[in-house]
């Protein structure tokens, strides 16, 4: 059986909330570390390909999910968040990333 997570929202949210978010029992908080691949995306990508993974109720959309027997998430590009710290951080870390006709940001 394929396990996938997701995490979605209504659609009449103003904006995202980590109070939306549910928070891990404390085990999972101090487990070692779960070596994973990250897909950062556009969040309509997101919406599309967490939902063919599991039914996500009418109103509401897939924020991200988890595919744990393929090691994988998928979460929305970092750099829409420009307000929210871990975000802003990731997306920092993402720009020196080489990638298509684009080289590694450097400061």
């Amino acid at each position: 059986m394929i396990r996938t997570s997701i995490i979605a929202a209504a659609f009449a949210l103003a904006a995202p909330s980590a109070a939306l978010v549910e928070r891990p029992p404390e085990a999972y908080l101090t487990a070692p570390d779960a070596p994973v691949t990250i897909l950062f995306v556009d969040p309509t990508t997101v919406h599309d390909v967490c939902s063919a993974a599991a039914s996500i109720p009418d109103g509401f959309i897939a924020m991200a999910c988890t595919r744990d027997d393929l090691r994988i998430q998928l979460m929305p590009d970092p750099c829409l968040f420009p307000d929210e710290f871990y975000a802003s951080l990731q997306c920092h870390e993402n720009a020196h990333l080489t990638r298509a006709g684009l080289p590694g940001w450097r400061h």
